[in-house]
């Protein structure tokens, strides 16, 4: 740029019509949240782009699904009526007065701009860029609600063209849950997929039921089978399949059936890529052994941490090749004592 040189500035017309967009739906979200929620709702921050606007706002609780498609369908409404928008210069305690809602802690000149919807059912204060009309707001779908602090949440929202991608999105993603699923329409779908639920819940019992029975008999075998090291009992075993869930469950058997002793078993998730340790000790033997210390000293052997208490403890580690070694540790410390 030079001095003296006359340049004109201009905003690509596609952008300022989508801001236009998001801003003017910014006001209407404002005023549908006050009137479904109530008048303590107050603007927070915000935030308009051409491809979305976000609203923070104060509220106690987060919003129900009824209260989110009560205020996403006034506004859609108010946009349908292409209610129009109109704009004044006025003091700003005359602007106050008509009852337009000021920010609280936005410093404003004596002078300012109100903005007006219909018959001022929505009135700010606010020097942005507007549509003409609500129409051309074209429709608003909210995307996401949820908290950003105490008091406060925050809504993204999207309106026109953006609005209608992201709802053909979800269409496309619905028909094909819907093939999957050879339903013949969403509720059949909801439906197909509630019964799938429900039959997966019955297999996660009946799965459990099994690997408690299978539990039960492992733990009779491997008490039966203690070893003896200097006049304690130890059950020492490594699970050849199931993680964490599986060694608690197993842990918890052996617990019920060893009257005296120390166990010391592990098992390997190989989804998960972690190895994992559980110590336990009879409360007769916690003065001579601590099951905390026991999977403090075993827990490297795995590249992990852990710890817990003097009757149970327990590490996961990233070394799945190391759980021999660590439950063998335990042995090792039993025969030191």
């Amino acid at each position: 740029m030079k001095v003296g040189k006359t340049y004109e500035q201009r905003v690509p017309r596609a952008t300022r019509l989508r801001t236009q967009a998001n801003h003017s739906a910014t006001h209407l979200l404002h005023w549908a949240l006050r009137k479904v929620l109530g008048n303590h709702v107050k603007q927070a921050g915000s935030l308009v782009t051409p491809d979305l606007l976000r609203f923070d706002f104060t509220h106690f609780k987060a919003m129900s699904e009824e209260e989110k498609t009560e205020v996403e369908t006034i506004i859609n409404e108010k946009i349908a009526l292409s209610e129009p928008l109109r704009t004044k210069l006025m003091s700003k305690d005359e602007a106050i007065a008509a009852g337009a809602m000021a920010l609280f802690g936005e410093k404003y000149d004596d002078e300012v701009r109100v903005v007006s919807m219909g018959d001022g059912f929505s009135t700010e204060l606010c020097g942005g860029t507007h549509v003409d009309n609500t129409s051309q707001i074209g429709c608003l779908v909210l995307v996401s609600e949820g908290g950003v602090a105490a008091g406060v949440r925050r809504i993204v929202a999207y309106t026109s063209m953006t609005a209608v991608d992201y709802l053909r999105g979800k269409a496309s993603a619905l028909d094909e849950i819907r093939g999957l699923l050879k339903a013949g329409n969403p509720d059949e779908a909801v439906a197909k997929v509630e019964r799938l639920q429900t039959r997966e819940k019955e297999l996660d019992r009946k799965i459990t039921a099994m690997q408690a029975e299978s539990a039960g008999n492992l733990a009779k075998e491997l008490v039966e089978n203690a070893r003896d090291i200097g006049g304690v009992k130890l059950v020492s075993h490594s699970l050849k399949e199931g993680g964490a869930e599986a060694l608690k469950v197993l842990g918890e058997r052996l617990k019920d059936r060893l009257t005296s002793g120390v166990i010391a078993i592990g098992a390997v998730d190989q989804a998960a890529g972690k190895a994992f340790i559980q110590v336990l000790v009879t409360s007769d033997l916690t003065k001579q052994f601590q099951a905390g210390k026991l999977v403090q000293a075993a827990a490297p052997l795995i590249e992990g941490k852990g710890g817990g208490k003097p009757e149970q403890a327990q590490a996961g580690g990233a070394k799945l090749d190391g759980l021999s070694a660590a439950l063998e540790s335990v042995a090792a410390a039993l025969g030191a004592k």
